[in-house]
């Protein structure tokens, strides 16, 4: 399957990432975008940063992608409420949270406020340099980050947020 053109010789957009053999983990990500009808969206929208939950994360939640399907606990979801979701993930600037990255640091500052999707995300980093992500509902763990497509920055998270 081919998302948003021909396989890149070098980095390629947010969905090519995200189905490549480098990133094997997110299969249910892109499969909750396809179904919510933002492949297109994702792979095509400039400069912004997408917070990536792993299989894991949607297995822990409950959710599960089958049938051409999104499953909350066995119950499949409207197309609306997997785009309510995905949207807690997307923020509209490439560089966020609006800081540099620095070294091994995650994110520079202790705490950074930022208003994404329908809520405001804490981010905090201790001093062992851990850094989670707080939405008001879950916190999730920063596992990767400073990754970069041509049209987006992405982390990866242990968490489902907007749920």
């Amino acid at each position: 399957m081919s998302y948003g053109g021909a396989e890149p010789t070098g980095p390629g957009n947010l969905v090519q990432e995200l189905t490549s053999h480098i990133f094997p983990m997110f299969s249910t990500l892109v499969a909750a975008a396809s179904y919510a009808g933002l492949v297109d969206t994702l792979a095509t929208t400039q400069d912004i940063t997408v917070l990536c939950p792993t299989n894991l994360a949607f297995s822990r939640a409950g959710i599960e992608a089958k049938n051409g399907g999104i499953y909350l606990r066995g119950t499949l979801l409207s197309q609306s409420a997997v785009k309510e979701v995905l949207w807690a993930h997307v923020y509209l600037t490439r560089n966020f949270p609006p800081q540099t990255y620095a070294n091994t640091k995650i994110f520079a500052s202790k705490r950074q406020n930022a208003t994404g999707g329908h809520k405001t995300l804490t981010f905090h980093t201790d001093d062992d340099m851990r850094t989670t992500v707080d939405d008001g509902s879950n916190s999730a763990c920063v596992l990767l980050s400073g990754l970069s497509s041509t049209n987006a920055n992405f982390a990866v998270i242990g968490r489902v947020l907007g749920l």
